[in-house]
């Protein structure tokens, strides 16, 4: 009993802010759409495709960090995780700010027959990837310290934030303004609850930095590839269905992002007790039984997650959401990948905790197959769907 509680504490708090975030996330999703016109809204989901894959701009080595750091610390080895993160960071700030500055050229560069509106949202847009980057290092660093009640604030308020910012300053500029929403909420985010981390001093080591982004880059193949399949599933709806279709997909990706919020709730929690747990006494046997308990416990929560959000999708969409009727049958293949997903990234964390990295990389490539077939899936169904409602 006594290491339940901490573990049911702690995952009450990430739940809490993850769920708490999505929620605010749905509302400004929902509202977004009707700030703008149809082509506005179609930029501005290409520009989300500049902040999700602005994400990795740390190259692994902040996934890295993960990893690693709470091994370290319960050893005991403070200096030597302080080292890792300084390099970390700062070559974090030099590749993000390479890139921001890369698109800023592009836009001052590009034909002159493209929208100023569109211009002036990516430069705006090019500089909040800095400072996403340091917000995840924020985060990260929480993380590792099982920091969870500050982790989950953090996330809640910069989605409170975006949401505040975002829809005052979209009704005034459209979408260059909904880019300076989201930028100010996470800048503000950052300076907010970066007073609670420690930032070395500059130093940008570039072996060190290509070398734990090297060791990183597989800890973030899972993540990325979930980028891709899901960007591409937006592009190619856009491209094919139209942009109402693509309104309806992204509907399905929210709602299948607050129902996965549980399960990955708890894979956060779980994965520093395990990796500090091998890293002191290097026992398999022990940290195989905390694996178990994970995949276990996990399967349980997602599948009653799911099941549950099965049961109110009809009711919610035909009350709440009329007008989008024809999102149900994508939303139900989406959400099918959930307990998958939830699943994979809990073995996927445990083969990296006991540095088997190719069994990683099997169970990444396993899960991409997988959750492109059920992105199919979805897209058939909703042809069908629509089709019947148009008879």
């Amino acid at each position: 009993m006594s290491e339940r509680k901490p573990i049911a504490s702690d995952l009450g708090k990430v739940l809490a802010g993850d769920v708490g975030g999505q929620i605010v996330g749905l509302v400004r999703g929902i509202a977004v759409p009707l700030l703008v016109t149809p082509a506005r809204y179609g930029l501005w989901r290409i520009l989300l495709l500049v902040w999700q894959y602005g994400v990795f701009l740390h190259l692994g080595s902040f996934a890295l960090l993960n990893r690693e750091i709470p091994g370290l610390l319960a050893v005991g080895e403070n200096e030597r995780a302080s080292r890792m993160q300084q390099v970390a960071f700062w070559g974090a700030m030099a590749v993000s700010s390479l890139v921001a500055l890369g698109l800023i050229a592009f836009s001052l560069t590009s034909a002159a027959g493209i929208d100023p509106m569109q211009r002036w949202a990516l430069r705006i847009s090019a500089l909040g990837l800095v400072a996403e980057q340091i917000l995840i290092y924020i985060l990260v660093d929480f993380r590792v310290r099982s920091q969870f009640g500050l982790l989950s604030l953090t996330g809640f308020a910069k989605a409170v934030a975006a949401l505040l910012f975002m829809i005052p300053l979209a009704l005034v500029a459209g979408v260059p303004g909904l880019a300076a929403g989201m930028v100010l909420a996470t800048t503000l985010t950052a300076v907010g609850f970066g007073r609670r981390v420690r930032f070395a001093p500059p130093r940008f080591d570039l072996r060190a930095f290509c070398g734990q982004a090297l060791r990183g880059i597989p800890l973030s193949g899972l993540p990325f590839l979930n980028t891709m399949i899901s960007s591409v599933g937006q592009i190619v709806t856009a491209v094919f269905l139209g942009l109402q279709a693509t309104g309806f997909y992204g509907l399905g990706v929210m709602i299948g992002t607050v129902v996965y919020a549980a399960p990955r709730a708890l894979g956060t929690v779980l994965y520093p007790s395990y990796l500090a747990s091998y890293a002191m006494v290097e026992d398999t046997t022990q940290t195989g039984q905390n694996i178990r308990r994970s995949i276990q416990i996990t399967a349980v929560v997602s599948t009653l997650a799911v099941c549950g959000a099965a049961i109110l999708i009809a009711p919610v969409y035909r009350h709440v959401f009329p007008q989008y009727l024809p999102a149900i049958g994508p939303t139900y293949a989406l959400l099918a990948m959930m307990p998958f997903l939830a699943n994979a990234l809990v073995l996927q964390n445990a083969l990296l905790a006991l540095r088997l990295h190719s069994r990683a990389i099997a169970v990444q490539l396993a899960t991409i197959v997988c959750s492109a077939g059920l992105s199919m899936a979805g897209a058939i169904i909703h042809h069908d769907v629509t089709g019947s409602l148009s008879v």
